[in-house]
């Protein structure tokens, strides 16, 4: 079956060059009755060697749907997100990649010490919902490193391989930065 219509985004690197090979996601939905955003589908493409990335949409609703594009690169680099409410039109989307910030987390017991296994999840929501997340577990040094990650007010949970008790921080990542989160779970 043929799609009902093709997006196509085209991802440049900071210097204007093609991003080829950057893994692109799309998030598609509308808003339900109280005006959050329903995900209906989500979809990930790589860029080609032109920097272009195809996603095929299909079904009679496409053109009803609000979507939410974003992209990233050689675990450095990160786009801001692309919001298309409205029509998709016939022109490639342009999608910008800019340094990537980076989360450093540290968990310690209450005596100081690391704290090895615990689970961690990092979140974004945008337009009242979750559309990026990373999962982690701590290292033996209790500690993990998230990364790329776009510029964004993301939430830190942690959560204990034992007690199940979780702790969560909400940190304010401007592009390119690196931010440290302390967790102290007994």
């Amino acid at each position: 079956q043929a799609p009902s219509e093709v997006l196509e985004v085209d991802v440049v690197m900071p210097e204007g060059e093609p991003a080829s090979g950057a893994a692109v996601t799309l998030t598609g939905g509308r808003r339900d009755e109280r005006g959050s955003f329903a995900v209906e589908v989500r979809d990930l493409e790589t860029a080609d060697l032109q920097g272009r990335a195809r996603f095929a949409l299909f079904g009679a609703g496409v053109l009803d749907r609000m979507y939410l594009v974003e992209a990233e690169h050689l675990g450095a680099y990160s786009s801001d997100l692309l919001v298309i409410d409205g029509a998709l039109g016939a022109r490639a989307r342009r999608l910008d990649l800019f340094p990537a910030g980076v989360i450093t987390i540290h968990a310690r017991n209450e005596e100081g010490r690391p704290l090895a296994n615990v689970s961690l999840y990092v979140s974004c929501e945008d337009s009242g919902t979750v559309v990026r997340g990373h999962h982690a577990l701590t290292d033996a040094n209790g500690e993990a490193i998230i990364a790329p990650l776009r510029a964004a007010c993301w939430t830190v949970s942690a959560t204990h391989p034992l007690t199940g008790r979780t702790l969560s921080r909400t940190v304010d990542l401007p592009r390119g930065a690196s931010k440290e989160v302390d967790f102290l779970l007994g």
